[in-house]
């Protein structure tokens, strides 16, 4: 890798992603999908970058000034692109800088539409910070999160982790990632941040920098649920539907058992509420059974005191109660209300 300028060293991957369950279940799953959003082999794979500098720096006098690049050639896996971050020498106080690239948001399918077995997290870096980090006090880091952008949280992948020891292209230890930390249904990016924190003395800082490629999050296999928070997630994204229909004084609604759910079938404590997530019970409970993969139309009586607001109401909200085998969980899902 040849000398460059300074690279802030955070690389902050966040995979993004919906656990959208469907029926097929493929080997394997990569995201973000598509081949140049994971490798950059010719171009930017619709990665976006951006950079700041805190502490003691005047901005555009004394601040780094960062740089986030595509290289066309050069990267891991030789002819192809990669990202680059580099950052021009100037005479700068306390300062840390992070200079971050983010990937497209993009819907987690689990693997081929069901929960996956394994969910593992690789890389692949370099980087010249050889120099910078001779500088008494002076870090060079980087880390890696797979955004939420469903709940704006962050899963922490890779903690910060010196930049030092990848001069050649180098591949991360693989992270294991529990799948149930991923939330069906939701949206995830990738965001790669390098961060690079001086001394708390005043001094130029010499040329180095950071380049990522390959970065990839991998599911595979499919199976029986793994614990409760899978099962809800299960329950909202392929269990309760979309919407709901009142015909009469009966609220109804087409369940669903999630196939992972075999050998076991599903069995639904359901009820209407009045209002929100915490409201009060409109309807009777209804309790049904449904073999995992099957669905069924269920009809719910309304209580009479509530009626007229159901009549009225364009959404409802619905609470189950669902067990499979020894998984038990509680949720609540907003529907839409057909008349």
């Amino acid at each position: 890798m040849k000398s460059r300028k300074l690279v802030p060293a955070l690389a902050t991957v966040a995979v993004a992603g919906l656990l959208a369950l469907s029926p097929a279940v493929a080997s394997a799953d990569t995201y973000a999908p598509g081949a140049n959003n994971q490798t950059f082999a010719t171009g930017f794979g619709g990665w976006t970058q951006s950079s700041a500098s805190t502490g003691l720096c005047v901005p555009a006098v004394t601040c780094p000034i960062v740089s986030n690049t595509w290289q066309s050639t050069g990267g891991a896996g030789g002819a192809e692109g990669f990202l680059r971050t580099t950052v021009t020498s100037v005479a700068t106080l306390a300062t840390t800088t992070n200079a971050i690239w983010q990937s497209p948001t993009y819907t987690y399918n689990g693997n081929g539409g069901a929960v996956p077995t394994t969910a593992t997290f690789t890389m692949d870096r370099q980087a010249d910070v050889t120099a910078l980090l001779a500088i008494a006090g002076a870090q060079a880091n980087y880390t890696v999160e797979l955004l939420d952008a469903t709940t704006g949280t962050a899963l922490t992948v890779v903690p910060p982790t010196t930049q030092a020891g990848a001069a050649g292209w180098t591949s991360i230890p693989a992270v294991n990632i529990n799948p149930s930390q991923l939330n069906v249904g939701h949206r995830y990016a990738i965001r790669v941040t390098s961060t690079y924190t001086n001394g708390t003395g005043v001094f130029v800082l010499p040329t180095g920098g950071s380049d990522y490629d390959n970065v990839k999050l991998s599911t595979t296999g499919a199976g029986q649920i793994p614990d409760s928070s899978v099962l809800a997630q299960l329950i909202q994204s392929q269990g309760l539907p979309g919407s709901a229909k009142l015909k009469g004084n009966k609220l109804q609604l087409k369940i669903k058992c999630p196939k992972q759910a075999a050998p076991n079938s599903c069995k639904y404590l359901l009820q209407g509420l009045a209002k929100g997530k915490k409201s009060k019970a409109a309807t009777a409970l209804k309790r049904v059974t449904v073999k995992a993969g099957k669905k069924k139309t269920v009809s719910i009586a309304v209580k009479q005191k509530f009626l007229a607001k159901y009549q009225k109401a364009k959404k409802v909200y619905v609470k189950a109660n669902v067990s499979v085998g020894a998984l038990k969980t509680t949720t609540v899902k907003k529907l839409k209300l057909k008349h």
